[in-house]
C-alpha cells in the first residue's frame, strides 16, 4: 500500500500535535498538523472521519491541509468505543460481520454524548 511519504516531500517544518480529551469514562485522539508558526494564524479544517473511526487517512488528510496552508485537525469521535485496531477493513470475510458492528456501536455512542 502507497503512504504519502512515497511520494510527498519531507516537511519538517510542519507542526505536529496530538491532542487527547478523557470525557464519560471515554478517552479521544486527534492529530494537529499546522503549516510552520512563521506563516501567522491560519484557518483551521476539522476532518472528521467516515465510520470506520479516526484511521491513518484522516491524519494524512490533516497533513495534506496543513501543506496547503490550512491547519488540520483530525478528530476522534469514536474514543474507546471502537478501537483503533478495529477500525481498518477487515481482510478476512467471515470478519466484516463484527467489523460492521462494532463501527455501527461506535456511531450510537456518538449520539449519546449529544
Amino acid at each position: 500500500m502507497m503512504k504519502p511519504s512515497d511520494i510527498w516531500a519531507p516537511a519538517p517544518e510542519l507542526q505536529r500535535a496530538e491532542l487527547r480529551l478523557q470525557t464519560e469514562d471515554n478517552n479521544y485522539l486527534g492529530h494537529l498538523v499546522a503549516p510552520a508558526a512563521t506563516l501567522g494564524p491560519r484557518p483551521l479544517v476539522l476532518v472528521v472521519h467516515n465510520y470506520q473511526g479516526l484511521k491513518f487517512f484522516d491524519v494524512d488528510v490533516a497533513e495534506y491541509l496543513a501543506r496547503v496552508g490550512y491547519v488540520g485537525l483530525a478528530i476522534d469521535m469514536y474514543g474507546d468505543t471502537v478501537p483503533p485496531e478495529k477500525r481498518v477493513w477487515p481482510e478476512d470475510p467471515a470478519d466484516i460481520e463484527d467489523f460492521q458492528r462494532g463501527c455501527f456501536e461506535g456511531m450510537v455512542a456518538c449520539l449519546l454524548y449529544t
